[in-house]
Parts: structure tokens; sequence; C-alpha cells
């Protein structure tokens, strides 16, 4: 240990000796504190005295020992290993300073608090609340848990290797480790990383090789900036210039980057910070507009987290050349040419405010050159399509400033609306070109309509169309053509008319006599009931009638014989060679209903077989039995009268059904004769007998 010498002044001396007479001698007696000793060191003291001639001789060495104390700050503390999940530490045993250590403290600034004995073995925390290095609280829990036995003496300079685990990966920690002895807790021991190291004590060394944090990917870059020099802004119109700065790689190094702007990316090695983005996809980076960029960064431990987006932006330009104008051909005539200015694929970030036009003359057709020699030939007789100023190929046609919007991009150029420097004529090609401007220019002139691969969209003027055939004309004639002859045709029929229709009858119709097929009989129910009114008889009659009359229409196309139809028949001339046999229009009708009623309803007529005198004798006694039933039927009283009502509707039903029976069987029948034959006497008579008998 290096000697130390203490200077008194003649003020100290003053301050800190007395004079002391011992006989006739005087003696200085003086009592001085040495600071700064250091603890447990046995020191020897002499004592000098000077004066102006020099320094005396010593007086006699007097030795003593400082008290014991804590024990110095562990020297050397430094990390020898970190991993994803554990940091090494290394120090050395410090001077004990008159006492056993009995252990160390390593405290974790946001972490842990760890407590171990002199030969690193990890203790328990006693107590919830600590204070560390304040009143020795650390080292008391040490010192509870360390018996003599178990103390082992480890000496000075020993290094002492600890490893602290189950740490969060990618994490720094100011860690801090004293040692403890029975006199309280030494000074701190302190390590940082270099970017803790504002906020760490002053005594901690942040300079380390290895700092105390634990190993991971990269930490997440900050947002990645534009390179913002106003020497690159003429190139900033189509290129991204982007800078980055490297994030804590986590004690790991950084072996790639990612940059991705919109949905295109880029890796790149460890050394590069900086990229210049001049195409996406294959296309040149368009003006005036924004991307976004985010930033990546790996290490052997994996890729970090995304940076925050930036948003990066090129600067608006000039627009670039409108797209290939041209002409629609639907609309273009021998004299007009209709041109539709294309816009630019984009604005490069301004709007478009006008567009210049320019039309020059490209090929002249050979109709046209023939219309200008037959003009010169015969200038008082122009040809049809012939212009005065047709112009040469290259010739300027129009050059004209025009508005952005749909309406005026699409222009019917004729020789009437414009004044053109050279009139347009027929099947003749025309050039058309234009350009852009915004707030910042004009673009460069577009491609010529005459590069365009589809010929109806190239501006090339129609021929003169031809006067067409006048087809209506020709169609309206002869449609009043062939209405007077029809008129005509009409005339000389209704003229002959006469001649080939004989005059025809109005037939009457006879009205039938309801009368006859109505009961008179007593009860008066059936006169209400129309269902009970109508005899079977009547209605085959009427059905029989309809029958007739249809037969009728069909009998001419029907008729054997010759003369059945045409002018013969309307006269009524029968030449057929079969002779006529009248009948008697009662008889056939009366037959017909005979026969109606034996072939239908099985009712024969037995009066046909009778004689005369038999046939009066039946009708009496017919006539005598009505009479005697009305007798009784009036004596019969209130009940016997309903119950013949009910018998005579009973039998008028009967008769009802009969008829319906009739006119479906007549409704089937294709009988073509006329009727069921004679007899129609003795069958009328014989239907009002049955009527009777009802």
């Amino acid at each position: 240990m290096d000697p130390i010498t203490v200077v008194m002044s003649q003020a100290l001396v003053a301050q800190f000796c007395e004079q002391v007479a011992n006989g006739t001698l005087t003696y200085l007696n003086c009592e001085f504190t040495i600071p700064n000793l250091v603890a447990y060191v046995q020191y020897e003291v002499s004592v000098h005295a000077v004066n102006g001639e020099g320094f005396s001789g010593a007086n006699r060495v007097v030795r003593g020992t400082t008290p014991s104390a804590a024990p110095d700050a562990p020297p050397g503390l430094h990390v020898v290993d970190a991993t994803t999940s554990s940091i090494t530490y290394q120090w050395r045993v410090p001077q004990p300073r008159g006492q056993t250590i009995t252990g160390y403290a390593i405290m974790l600034q946001g972490g842990q608090t760890l407590l171990l004995g002199s030969t690193l073995q990890q203790l328990p925390l006693q107590r919830v609340s600590l204070v560390a290095n304040s009143d020795g609280d650390l080292c008391s829990d040490i010192a509870s848990q360390v018996t003599a036995s178990s103390n082992v003496i480890v000496p000075s300079g020993t290094p002492q290797t600890f490893t602290v685990s189950t740490l969060p990966q990618s994490t720094g920690y100011i860690t801090k480790v004293f040692a403890c002895n029975s006199n309280g807790a030494s000074e701190i021991a302190c390590i940082a990383p270099h970017y803790l190291s504002a906020s760490a004590p002053s005594e901690c060394n942040a300079t380390q090789s290895v700092p105390p944090h634990t190993k991971g990917p990269p930490d997440t870059p900050n947002p990645v900036n534009q390179d913002e020099n106003a020497a690159l802004d003429e190139q900033r119109i189509g290129t991204l210039f982007i800078e980055w700065t490297p994030p804590y790689d986590n004690e790991e190094p950084i072996t790639k980057y990612r940059l991705r702007v919109s949905n295109y990316s880029w890796d790149f090695p460890a050394n590069v910070t900086s990229h210049n983005v001049t195409e996406l996809g294959g296309w040149p980076v368009p003006a005036a507009t924004q991307f976004a960029a985010v930033l990546m960064a790996e290490n052997a431990l994996g890729w970090s987290q995304a940076s925050e987006t930036s948003w990066l932006t090129t600067l608006p330009s000039v627009p670039p050349s409108p797209e290939t104008p041209g002409c629609d051909y639907a609309r273009t005539t021998s004299s007009t040419l209709a041109i539709v200015i294309q816009e630019p694929a984009t604005t490069n970030g301004q709007p478009i405010l006008e567009y210049q036009v320019n039309v020059t003359v490209g090929t002249i057709s050979p109709q046209a050159r023939e219309n200008r020699a037959l003009y010169a030939l015969d200038p008082l007789n122009p040809p049809n399509g012939f212009v005065i100023n047709g112009g040469e190929p290259g010739d300027l046609v129009l050059m004209k400033y025009i508005g952005a919007n749909i309406v005026d991009r699409e222009m019917q150029l004729s020789n009437a609306t414009y004044a053109l420097m050279h009139q347009l004529e027929p099947l003749s090609e025309y050039i058309v070109s234009t350009r852009a401007r915004n707030a910042l220019g004009w673009s460069e002139w577009s491609a010529t309509s005459s590069t365009l691969s589809n010929a109806q969209t190239r501006c090339v003027t129609h021929a003169v169309p031809r006067t067409p055939f006048q087809w209506i004309m020709l169609v309206g004639g002869l449609v009043l053509i062939l209405l007077v002859v029809c008129c005509c045709a009409i005339c000389i029929w209704r003229s002959n008319l006469g001649k080939m229709l004989s005059p025809k009858m109005r037939r009457k119709l006879e009205d039938a006599d309801i009368g006859e097929f109505v009961s008179a009989d007593v009860t008066p129910m059936e006169e209400r009931d129309p269902e009970l009114v109508l005899n079977p008889i009547f209605v085959h009659k009427m059905q029989q009638d309809k029958e007739r009359q249809r037969k009728a229409k069909f009998r001419k196309a029907k008729g054997s014989g010759i003369g059945r139809t045409g002018g013969f028949a309307r006269l009524g001339i029968n030449i057929d060679a079969r002779a006529k046999v009248e009948e008697d229009e009662k008889t056939a009708n009366m037959r017909s209903v005979d026969m109606y009623l034996e072939k239908e309803k099985g009712v024969v007529d037995n009066s046909k077989a009778m004689t005369s005198q038999e046939r009066t004798d039946a009708r009496r006694a017919l006539v005598k039995g009505q009479k005697k039933h009305a007798a009784n039927s009036e004596l019969l009283g209130a009940g016997s009268k309903a119950s013949g009502l009910a018998e005579a509707r009973d039998h008028q039903r009967e008769a009802n059904k009969a008829a319906q029976q009739v006119m479906r069987s007549r409704q089937e029948a294709e009988d073509d004769d006329d009727g069921y034959g004679g007899g129609g006497g003795g069958i009328r008579g014989g239907r009002k007998d049955h009527t009777a008998a009802l």
C-alpha cells in the first residue's frame, strides 16, 4: 500500500495541538485523525517536525489497524454470455474488510432480485419489501440463512460466475451486485446496456463488450424516410429515394433487410441502408402518387416486427403523352372527320387543363385528284365532292386548342363548321396528333392516328354518297296499281252477281204451340216448376227440328244425283231421275214420335192393332176413368190431395228424365233420315192419352 503523508500547517497545529510544559521543556501535544483510511488495514504511523531548515528525524513508529467494515464492492463485474432467456455474470471476490463474506445480492432493474451464498448457492428472499444497500435488509436475509459451518471463505480476487435464467428475450437490464458480511452491504458494482446509460446510476459501466441484454430477433425498425434533397426533385417525379436506420440487433448481428413498398418487396444485405425505387412490378413509378412503405430486419434468431407505415410520395409533373387519337367511323362522312381525342394514361398529379390538336393532310385519294383534273378542264361544271383548296400531303389543315371535358374532346371537323387551312376531300386520309397541358406544362405529342392498326379508327373520309334509288316511289306505284285492279274486279263481280245468283226467299220459322205440351192436370205445382211443364215429347220434337236444320245446310254437299247443287238447286229445280214421294208433314212427325217411343222407351201403341170401334171404346173408357179419379180426388181432402200431388210430381219427373235421355240420344244419333215414318195421327192421339193418364 502506498504511504499516506499528511502535512499539518500551522493552522492545523494550532487547531489540533496544545503546548505542554514539562519542567524547563515545552512541547506540543497533538491529536489528529487521519481520514480516508481503508477498513481493517494495519498502518504504521511516524511523525516528522518541519521548520525553516528542514525535516527532523522520525519519531518511533506506531502501528495500528483500522476497524472491520462492510466488504468492498465486487470488482470486475461484467457479462460473459447471454442467450435468449439468460445472462451469465462474472465478478471477483472483494476484500472482506475484517469479516467473512456471507453472500451476494444481484438486482436486475425491472426484473429479478437474487440472493446468493458465499459459494453462489441461491437463497430465497425472506422479506417482501426490500430496500437494497440502505439498512442491510438483503444482507440480513443472507445472514439468517447462512451458518458458520455452511459459510465457506473464498479468497479475495477469486472469479465468481452466476447465470440468471428465465428472462424474456430481447431485454436489457441495469444490473447491480453487492457483497455482504456481518457488518452490512458493500458498495454496488453496476453495469448497464449502452442504450440505458442515460437512466442508469452514474457509477454504472455502460461500455461493456457484452451488455446485460438477452438475445432475440432485431428490434422493430423505425419508419423509413424519404430523401427530400432539393437536388433530387426532378428525379423524384418517378423515383422513391428510401433511407432507413438499422434497428438494435439484440446482440445478434443483422443479416438481412426486407423493404416492402405497396405490394412489392426487396431484400437487402445488412450493410445496405437505402434504396431507390424506380419501378414497381415492371412498371415505372407514377408521379404524384403515395406509396406505403414498411421495413423488417432479420438475424439468426428470426425476423423483427414490421416498422410503422411510412407514406412516400412522388412529385407531380407535366402529363404524359395522350393516347393515340382516332376518328369515329360511323359519324365520319365525305366532308367531315369525327375526331376522338384520348386522355393520357395518368395526369401526373395535376388535372388536365386543355388539349392541342394538330391535323395535317396524309394521303390524297385518286378520286380527289381526278376531281381536280376534271375541274381544271371544266371549271363551270365541278364534279361531285370537289373542293377548291384540298392541299397536299403534309399541309396543315387545323391546329386548335380545346377544353379538357369529354364534349370538347369529340370534334366534328368539317368544311362547314371550321375555317380550315385546307378543306377535306373524299377518300383521303388525314393525320391527327394531340398533346395535353396541366399547371406544370405541356406533354409530348401523342402518336399519330395513322399508326392505328384498325382501319375504321383511322381518320379517312368516306366516298361521296350516291343518290339512292327511290324504292318507295316504285313500291307506292305498284301498290296503287294493285288497288285499282282489285277495285275493278270487285265492280265487275258485283255487276254480274244478279246473273249468277237466284233470289232466295226468307224462310219463316213456325212457332211451336207450347200449349199442347203443357199439362192441364189439377196439380197446381206443375205450373210453378218449369221442369215439370215441358213434356219429353216436346223436347224430342225441338231437338229433331234442330237436327233437321243442321242437315239441311249440308244436304247440298251430300246429295246424290244430278242437279242437286248450283243454280238449279237455288231455283228449286231437281233433275234427279228418282220420283220424289210427298208425305204429309203431320203424318211424318207422328210416325217419328211413335218410332222414338218404341225404340227408346219401349212404349208400344196397341191401338194400331185395334179396329176403329175398339179404339173408340178404349178412348171412352179412358175418359170415364179420368172423371172417376177426379171425383175421388175431390173427396179425399187435403191429405189425399197432397199425396196425389206428390205422385203427380214423381210421374212428371220420370217424364222429364225420359226427355233428357231423348235429348242425349238425339245428340249421339247420326241418322241421315228426316223422320221415323207415318202413323203420326195415332201417335199424337196416343201422346195425349199418355198425358191424360199422367
